[in-house]
């Protein structure tokens, strides 16, 4: 900044007319914003991504010190994110960060949470407690059967009266994410069957009753 002023002096009845230039000087400093980086997990260069019963994971940004926000983050300064709360679907989460200087700056990173397959494992069946294998089906193919009693082909053999929880489990080979379903084999006692004594009876014998 500066200034040019006139000044006018007098000595023994003579005047002087002088010219004065001020100059002011001031210092302006410019911040660059620090850049929030996302940092992802270890297990995932290119995208992150989470099965809607993952639980609840945390972010984490860099500096640290941030802000989170977003649909499904649940505490914004620790970077909880619950996939279940943010559902199936696309999101965008942002990281926000102030720096000493009070400059702020910004990152934002996509979360990806996959749904979870359907899965049926049939009906409720009955059978008689018999050692008589029988082969249960559940959808999608290539699951796993577990339980009492079954394989994991899902061959089941009864082994007592009384009823017993089968449960199918499928993952899906393109989001990893797993489902399951449960029938209920109900085992009953075989009824009783009585066919009386044995008898003799002649070769001529007309009829036995």
């Amino acid at each position: 900044f500066s200034s040019l002023r006139s000044i006018l002096l007098k000595s023994n009845s003579v005047f002087f007319n002088f010219n004065l230039l001020i100059v002011l000087s001031i210092t302006v400093s410019v911040f660059k914003p620090s850049k929030s980086n996302f940092t992802k997990p270890a297990f995932s260069e290119e995208y992150i991504s989470y099965c809607v019963d993952a639980g609840l994971q945390t972010m984490v940004g860099s500096p640290s010190g941030g802000i989170w926000s977003g649909n499904g983050i649940m505490n914004g300064s620790s970077g909880i994110f619950d996939p279940d709360v943010a559902g199936a679907g696309i999101h965008t989460l942002v990281y926000s960060y102030v720096d000493g200087n009070s400059c702020e700056n910004s990152d934002t990173v996509l979360v990806t949470v996959n749904g979870l397959p359907y899965v049926d494992a049939g009906l409720d069946t009955n059978l008689c407690n018999q050692p008589i294998s029988v082969t249960l089906s559940g959808s999608p193919v290539g699951g796993s059967w577990s339980g009492n009693g079954i394989t994991l082909g899902g061959v089941y053999t009864p082994n007592g009266v009384g009823n017993t929880s089968l449960v199918y489990s499928y993952t899906d080979p393109s989001t990893s994410c797993t489902n399951r379903d449960t029938l209920l084999a109900i085992v009953v006692a075989p009824p009783v069957i009585d066919a009386g004594n044995d008898v003799s009876v002649c070769e001529d014998t007309a009829s036995v009753t």
